[in-house]
């Protein structure tokens, strides 16, 4: 579905501003903007509705999908993979604290 006047943008309410680690998912469908999910789910050979909950951060993105990304965008794996692990540590604080 191609966002309009009244359907918030993937991602919409989000902010890297805050200090706080954003879902590699999230920030994917930042990039993406208006492209629709259908259409991105191809070039990343996911089916639609587990695209949208990768988008939505409801499920972890993968290494496969991150070098994709990387190949997509001309980043490198590396940088997905390193937000996603970011984003993995600030939901369990615990287990990243006691690796130190």
């Amino acid at each position: 579905m191609k966002p309009n006047a009244s359907t918030p943008k993937r991602g919409a309410g989000k902010s890297r501003d805050t200090g706080a680690a954003l879902h590699p998912g999230v920030l994917l469908a930042e990039v993406l903007d208006d492209t629709p999910a259908t259409v991105a789910a191809k070039w990343f050979g996911m089916r639609p509705d587990d695209f949208e909950k990768l988008l939505a951060g409801r499920i972890p993105m993968t290494t496969e999908v991150a070098t994709i990304a990387g190949s997509v965008f001309g980043t490198g794996a590396a940088p997905w993979l390193d937000t996603a692990k970011r984003w993995e540590e600030a939901q369990h604080p615990q287990a990243s604290e006691k690796e130190d």
